[in-house]
């Protein structure tokens, strides 16, 4: 087959596909390319009849070395064979023949007629989804700290004063503890474990201590203080969540306080915007968005109101385009101002949601129509076909980048499309959803990196968005293929975590697409560990048909399958 042939000096290919490895133990191999993900590698041996798959690498050299650790020495044997002693013996540079040499023959004989087979044995990735959630909340609980506020777990646990982008980073749901003790409390829910509680409360002590002064005090560039992102909104959030998982009525109580102070904070004469110059989801757009569900938890009119005051202002900052469309072209990004970020996050796909969002608790005709303009404007700037369609990461810029994830991708705008179909019932925003969720998948996710789907697995930029879409998917309309892309999603993430150093399962990925050599194990929601642990969780208790499950405020997906 081609797929090993140009590497393979040291293997013999049949007309089978079959390879033939030179050697005492004579291993023999297949190559499977699977439509789904990268060619895969099975060995089988014809001693012990134990099948290991790995990946295939086009690197000679690496692709002997996967075939080295992969060597079936028997039980029986009294030699073991390191990967220095395999180094020495020429594995690296002389193919798998040599690898074979380097055990003694007398050893694998002796292995081969008394051994006992192993069986059951897997040697991929684990898929006991609950377990590696809870090995990932664990190693965030290893960097347990504490300050003059209280307990705090480090965004980034191997570098605990890094502070990420903002002051409000240690608190905030993006990246700080919000958004970790939001996992903790459903771990908590879910196992009964103590220690989850405990550190969901610890967390949420700390949280009620310092929103205020993170109220108070504006964010440099983009002043975020008030968004879900990084602001009291998701703090507020969270606190309820966790107030409302654990029955603790402490916590659920300042979704009141924090939507007051949000209230007051509100400027309707501001022209530019009603909290910040900023309308996308990382501003005022999640603000909103948390107002409209304090005022339906807590049957507020003048938080709808405030919402809908807010929404109005989101519309008269729209570009209205030459094709009848609405856009929202900034300001977005000050660090580079001439660029259109179309996907939820910053631009249009966040915006619209939120005024769909509006119409939803307010039943007002006019932000509905607003959204349906915003996603019409989406559809007219997508590259695809019937079936796949993706929009570009960043105007005029980067117009063959395809951001795959939630805050850029294709992950993000779908819930644009999907809140849509639910809201009118019309069939092309739920083919949009399914194009938009296809154009992921013809990209080569989940398995497969691309321009838009780099080194990350979270739920911002990376694979676990993907488990988060197609288990809502899932839920929602009961497709079993859209639970299998969700598993796929899950494998991709348990072969990329590392556990080392026994503190529990962390994934090293680079936040910036622009720098890959970049690389951090990060614990919080949107960019780390504690957002994976929860899809993982998700994913869990789907397979185990027990899905009912908790999730943020901009994910319109069901809590429970329909």
């Amino acid at each position: 087959m081609a797929s090993i042939g140009d590497p393979a000096q040291a293997y013999q290919v049949d007309e089978t596909g079959t390879v033939a490895l030179d050697g005492p133990c004579r291993a023999r191999s297949t190559a499977i390319r699977s439509p789904n993900g990268p060619d895969r590698d099975q060995r089988l041996c014809i001693h012990c009849k134990m099948a290991v798959i790995a990946p295939l690498f086009s690197n000679p050299v690496t692709r002997t070395m996967e075939r080295a650790n992969m060597v079936c020495v028997h039980e029986a044997s009294n030699t073991s064979v390191s990967r220095r002693d395999l180094l020495h013996a020429g594995v690296a540079t002389a193919g798998a023949g040599s690898l074979l040499t380097a055990i003694p023959h007398q050893a694998i004989a002796a292995g081969a007629a008394s051994a006992s087979p192993l069986t059951g044995q897997s040697f991929g990735p684990s898929n006991n989804y609950l377990e590696m959630a809870k090995s990932a909340a664990d190693w965030i609980l290893s960097s347990r700290s504490a300050d003059e506020f209280g307990v705090f777990f480090p965004a980034d646990p191997s570098n605990p004063k890094r502070l990420f982008m903002t002051s409000s980073s240690p608190e905030s749901f993006y990246c700080g503890i919000a958004g970790m003790i939001v996992t903790f409390a459903e771990l908590a829910q879910k196992t009964g474990e103590v220690r989850y509680r405990e550190a969901a409360i610890a967390g949420a002590e700390r949280l009620l201590k310092r929103w205020r002064a993170i109220a108070d005090t504006p964010i440099p560039t983009i002043d975020m203080r008030w968004s879900m992102i990084f602001g009291v909104s998701g703090i507020g959030m969270a606190l309820y969540k966790v107030g409302d998982m654990l029955s603790e009525q402490r916590f659920t109580a300042a979704l009141q306080s924090i939507a007051d102070r949000i209230v007051a904070a509100a400027d309707h004469n501001n022209t530019k915007g009603t909290w910040t110059p900023f309308a996308g989801y990382i501003a005022d757009s999640s603000t909103i968005l948390f107002l409209l569900h304090a005022a339906r938890i807590l049957n507020r009119k003048d938080y709808l109101r405030t919402a809908e005051m807010a929404g109005d202002r989101l519309i008269s900052l729209a570009s209205q385009e030459t094709d009848g469309t609405l856009a929202w072209k900034g300001p977005q990004n000050p660090v580079f101002p001439n660029l259109y970020y179309p996907g939820f996050e910053l631009g249009t796909a966040g915006i619209a949601y939120t005024l769909a969002s509006i119409h939803e608790e307010s039943g007002d005709p006019r932000y509905l129509d607003a959204a349906k303009r915003g996603a019409q404007h989406l559809m007219n700037l997508a590259v695809g076909n019937g079936k796949a369609a993706l929009i570009p990461y960043a105007l005029p810029d980067h117009p063959d980048v395809f951001y795959l994830g939630f805050c850029h991708g294709a992950a993000g705008t779908a819930r644009l499309f999907y809140k849509l179909h639910n809201l009118t019932g019309e069939r092309l925003y739920l083919d949009w959803t399914s194009r938009l969720a296809e154009g992921i998948l013809s990209a080569g996710a989940p398995e497969l990196e691309s321009r838009g789907m780099w080194n990350t697995v979270t739920q911002c930029c990376g694979v676990a968005s993907h488990v988060t879409l197609f288990l809502g998917l899932w839920a929602r309309y009961g497709n079993p293929e859209y639970l299998k892309v969700a598993q796929r999603a899950a494998a991709t993430i348990s072969s990329r975590s590392s556990n080392l150093d026994g503190k529990g399962a962390k994934w090293y990925m680079a936040w910036a697409r622009v720098e890959p050599a970049n690389v951090n194990a990060e614990a919080g929601y949107m960019i780390g560990a504690s957002g994976i642990a929860s899809a993982l969780l998700h994913l869990h208790l789907a397979n185990a048909g027990q899905y009912e499950v908790n999730l943020p405020w901009d994910n319109p997906f069901p809590t429970k399958k329909v």
